[in-house]
């Protein structure tokens, strides 16, 4: 069995069916890395399957960060000269102490060969989400200031009715991109 195992492992690590590492900044910004967070027409454009781990972790105040991680994983299929590529991602966000965000999104896109060296994508995916604020938080609010003075042992005047969400999202894409002849992207556009 585990011959059988390492031999599966190597030849996916030989066939090329992922990329090694790529790097992301930590603000999320090299958006051709977080295609599900950017155009759902992008998940079209992958010629192989693959998955990704994004992670932002920035400082807002003095021990205060927003903290971003997802993790997407997509797969192409060829249809003769157009391709079908699927896909999932879950992100959690959390904005310091006081509200955290948790979901999923599935996601399909068509690509068709407008030409060798151009690309047409039409996506289109589904979310899952949860969105939850933490009432342990420390609010100030203007209820609070008191004859012009600040009072933090006044009440916030804040009522949290409800504090945990759910909500879903559909998403729809539109991606056109141009490579050259070596198969690097050279424009791109998407709606």
């Amino acid at each position: 069995m585990n011959k059988f195992l390492y031999r599966i492992i190597l030849g996916v690590l030989l066939s090329g069916w992922f990329t090694i590492a790529q790097a992301q900044e930590s603000n999320l910004s090299q958006y051709n890395h977080t295609p599900f967070l950017t155009n759902p027409g992008m998940i079209g454009t992958q010629d192989q399957a693959g998955v990704m781990l994004n992670h932002r972790n920035q400082s807002v105040d003095a021990g205060k960060t927003y903290a971003t991680s997802t993790i997407s994983g997509y797969y192409p299929i060829a249809l003769g000269n157009h391709r079908l590529g699927v896909g999932a991602s879950f992100l959690s966000d959390r904005a310091a102490d006081f509200m955290s965000t948790n979901g999923g999104l599935l996601g399909t896109a068509y690509r068709v060969q407008l030409s060798q060296r151009h690309t047409l994508s039409l996506g289109a995916q589904v979310g899952f989400f949860n969105r939850k604020l933490n009432s342990s938080f420390s609010y100030t609010t203007d209820s609070q200031f008191l004859n012009g003075s600040y009072n933090a042992d006044a009440p916030t005047g804040e009522i949290f009715i409800q504090q945990s969400r759910n909500f879903t999202t559909l998403t729809t894409g539109l991606f056109w991109q141009m490579k050259d002849g070596q198969e690097r992207q050279m424009a791109f556009a998407g709606v």
